[in-house]
């Protein structure tokens, strides 16, 4: 069996939502990823926002989810997969609520590669546009047989 020893590990703090204080904060990252994930208006929504994180994890940063595990809270932990990824990195981060803990994962390594930081780029990711809820609208065409 390989073992990477060359990998860095980043431990984020806890996301605990047992405060209001806490669950403003984790509501914000959340608020903040989906704004950041959002190629065009609406299509990050709650129910298709991992999967997007996921997309966005393998494709820009060449990373995966590794693991979710669960006690009293959860532990969420991904990391480069790529032998040829220059940036070796494993993320954990300890949560509430998984969905916070991807959210928070997704937000290290996009700051980590300084990408995403404008809501609005112009520059839009076009692997997202097959995800679930961003296949793009075609228009109504006339049938070709007619």
């Amino acid at each position: 069996m390989y073992v990477d020893t060359d990998i860095e590990h980043m431990k984020l703090d806890m996301i605990c939502r047992c405060s209001d204080e806490g669950a403003a904060e984790a509501d914000a990252l959340r608020a903040e990823v989906k704004r950041r994930l959002d190629v065009k208006p609406d299509l990050v929504t709650d129910a298709n926002f991992l999967t997007h994180i996921v997309i966005s994890l393998n494709w820009d940063f060449d990373a995966s989810i590794t693991g979710i595990a669960n006690d009293m809270w959860s532990m969420v932990s991904a990391e480069t997969w790529l032998s040829s990824t220059k940036d070796k990195l494993r993320i954990t981060v300890q949560c509430d609520e998984v969905e916070d803990g991807f959210a928070a994962i997704w937000k290290a390594y996009a700051d980590r590669a300084g990408k995403y930081k404008e809501v609005n780029d112009e520059k839009k990711r076009s692997h997202l546009a097959g995800a679930p809820g961003g296949a793009p609208q075609s228009e109504e065409t006339e049938d070709p047989a007619t």
